[in-house]
């Protein structure tokens, strides 16, 4: 599964110490000071109802170790909107854990569960957290891209390294004995090919990757 208890641990202590901070989309400068300020707040505002009156979702899509859940949470809590983890989704359906499926067949029948999930799943009006793997499967993408913006977290392979602890055993749906590096090459050919908007979120703290999905999202959206 794309999160891992220890990242989600420390993020968490992250927001706590963030959350009375409201993010604010960088707006243009003004000759005083309070405007800007005004600004700022009334373009946030904006912003936020417009993404509310547009029809489409966000999709994030990205490698194991992320972010993908934990932000998500955070977006949908910024946004007023739902929220759906599709690798949650699965479990639940399944009634196994990502990697007691994968024990139990192999990582194509995972992938298979995954197409079938992102096809059927209820998405309007929602953020959603997609596995790492989602982008092989061409007709769940497909429709992703249909009805959302499909947001890349970009985070680079040295930083993946540092928060994926448990690589063999957290459900990745990967070749056998797949080496991250092999994976990271891999998938992130498709996830800049999915993707509407790609977020650099090297050496980013928790809030600042948040504001800048905000700021990319209300700028793709005009």
């Amino acid at each position: 599964m794309d999160g891992s208890r220890r990242q989600l641990n420390d993020w968490t202590r992250q927001l706590n110490r963030s959350r009375n901070t409201n993010p604010v989309i960088p707006t243009e400068r003004s000759d005083e000071g309070s405007q800007t300020k005004n600004t700022a707040q009334s373009n946030t505002t904006n912003d936020k109802i417009n993404m509310r009156n547009n029809h489409d979702s966000i999709v994030l899509i990205g490698m194991p170790g992320a972010g993908k859940s934990t932000l998500g949470i955070l977006l949908a809590k910024e946004l007023g909107l739902d929220f759906v983890d599709t690798d949650i989704a699965i479990q639940v359906r399944e009634g196994r854990t990502l990697q007691e499926i994968l024990d139990g067949s192999d990582y194509l029948h995972l992938r298979e569960i995954e197409e079938q999930v992102l096809l059927s799943q209820d998405i309007a009006g929602k953020v959603v957290a997609t596995g790492g793997s989602a982008v092989y499967s061409e007709t769940g993408m497909a429709r992703l891209k249909h009805n959302a913006t499909v947001v890349f977290l970009d985070v680079p392979l040295r930083e993946l390294r540092q928060r994926i602890g448990n690589f063999d055993s957290r459900g990745i749906a990967r070749k056998p004995n797949q080496s991250l590096e092999s994976l990271f090459e891999e998938r992130c050919a498709l996830y800049k090919k999915y993707g509407d908007i790609r977020v650099d979120c090297d050496q980013q703290s928790l809030q600042q990757t948040l504001d800048s999905v905000l700021q990319q999202l209300s700028e793709y959206r005009v």
